[in-house]
């Protein structure tokens, strides 16, 4: 499972710059798309409970180590493998809230989110093995109106110790949403695919997964009847019966029937031209980001040893077309991480910078790093987690990953000046 967090070094330094792509590229969905049909399995193995989309912007984030809710530039909430944090004070304040469940601590949580739903409520969900064939998942809602948390816990056997920890989970509202599997042995290759609940994730059932030749990489769903999965392929071509270049690409399914059935644009592949380069090691699309159910987002990138190059995916007609950002440049090998704050509204963490844009990424304004974080990337691997309340206001941590040790800072002014938080009682991370 791919961790959403920034990883920096002292080789990620060099000058950054916008990839020239001339025109951009669009994929119209085609009047007769390829359809993908199978049976429907009637297997409800897996439980849990939901995480929902934000009407205005997806404020998720996938971190194993420490990752942060900001409702405000006062208060949220933080979750490590230590444990859940109410943030208070301007991030000073970091107070456990204790479960009253039977959680065994000595095991490390594997997958958690936060999601905001349509009403206000704050999800979160989290994965935790408590032995080689048996696992749980927590939920948290918290109710805005009533000012407290409702903690729920499922059963996550036998389906995640054949398959594994679900690549890629997402709620619509609270009772309907999606986890994306792939396979963890030959042995589990009939449980692998899209499974759906609609009953707030007490009950799952495999959907109709379309094959693929790849490995499924996330999915979104914009609206209850439309759900996004993307997949990533890695092919070689071949000359004189040798292998040749590394040709990775990405495939977009599509199903407007609950999972019944998956269509593919017939121009569904989306790796742009402005990402073609040489010696590239990875192929990487994010989960749609939906900030409507007509507009939605999506991160693409490609690694090589030197640098990455990324753009946004971008579809304003609830995914029948999408059009293309122009290419940014990035040296060296990073994991990028894309904050949405509405479809105009962006941030960007990408190598040693935060990128801010107001165009939907067409132009990206840079903000500077803290200089002490600078200094350190000389001595230190660093992984860096976002989460900013607007253009201008923000918080960032960053985890060494030589020590564990953990900073915050936060910004008012986009980046011109940082303030470093000593937060009482913060987690450490790892």
């Amino acid at each position: 499972m791919k961790r959403r967090w920034v990883m920096i070094t002292g080789l990620v330094m060099g000058a950054n710059a916008l990839v020239g792509c001339g025109t951009r590229s669009s994929f119209p969905m085609p009047t007769s798309p390829r359809v993908h049909t199978a049976h429907v399995a009637s297997r409800s193995h897996l439980s849990g409970s939901s995480s929902s989309s934000h009407p205005t912007g997806s404020r998720s984030y996938l971190f194993a180590d420490l990752s942060i809710h900001m409702t405000s530039m006062q208060d949220g909430w933080g979750w490590s493998q230590t444990g859940f944090y109410m943030i208070q004070n301007g991030g000073m304040t970091w107070t456990p809230v204790h479960f009253t469940l039977p959680l065994h601590t000595h095991h490390p949580w594997y997958f958690h989110r936060f999601d905001i739903t349509p009403t206000g409520h704050l999800l979160t969900i989290a994965v935790r093995p408590i032995s080689p064939s048996a696992a749980i998942m927590v939920t948290g809602i918290w109710s805005p109106s009533h000012h407290r948390w409702q903690w729920h816990t499922f059963s996550l056997t036998p389906l995640t110790a054949e398959i594994g920890i679900p690549e890629s989970v997402s709620f619509f509202n609270t009772e309907e949403g999606w986890a994306l599997f792939n396979q963890a042995s030959s042995t589990a290759l009939d449980q692998a695919g899209i499974y759906r609940t609609t009953n707030g994730g007490q009950s799952w059932s495999l959907t109709a997964t379309p094959s693929r030749p790849g490995t499924w990489t996330g999915m979104s769903a914009a609206s209850p009847g439309s759900t996004w999965a993307t997949a990533a392929i890695n092919t070689v071509s071949t000359s004189q019966g040798q292998p040749s270049i590394n040709q990775p690409t990405s495939i977009l399914y599509h199903s407007a029937t609950h999972g019944q059935t998956w269509t593919t644009p017939e121009s569904g592949q989306l790796l742009s031209p402005c990402l073609m380069g040489k010696n590239i090691e990875t192929y990487t699309a994010e989960p749609i980001i939906w900030s409507s159910p007509d507009k939605g987002t999506m991160l693409v990138y490609t690694e090589s040893r030197y640098h990455t190059r990324m753009l946004l995916e971008e579809s304003a007609n609830g995914g029948a077309s999408w059009t293309s950002t122009p290419a940014l440049r990035v040296s060296g090998m990073i994991n990028p991480v894309l904050d949405v704050l509405s479809s105009q509204k962006l941030i960007l963490v990408a190598g040693s910078t935060v990128r801010t844009s107001s165009d939907g990424g067409q132009i990206w304004h840079t903000i500077p790093l803290p200089k002490a974080l600078l200094s350190s990337l000389r001595h230190h691997t660093l992984s860096l987690t976002p989460d900013f309340v607007s253009l201008q206001q923000g918080f960032l941590l960053a985890r060494s990953i030589n020590n564990n040790r953990v900073t915050e800072y936060k910004t008012s002014t986009a980046g011109r000046k940082w303030i470093l938080i000593h937060p009482v009682a913060q987690p450490e991370a790892g």
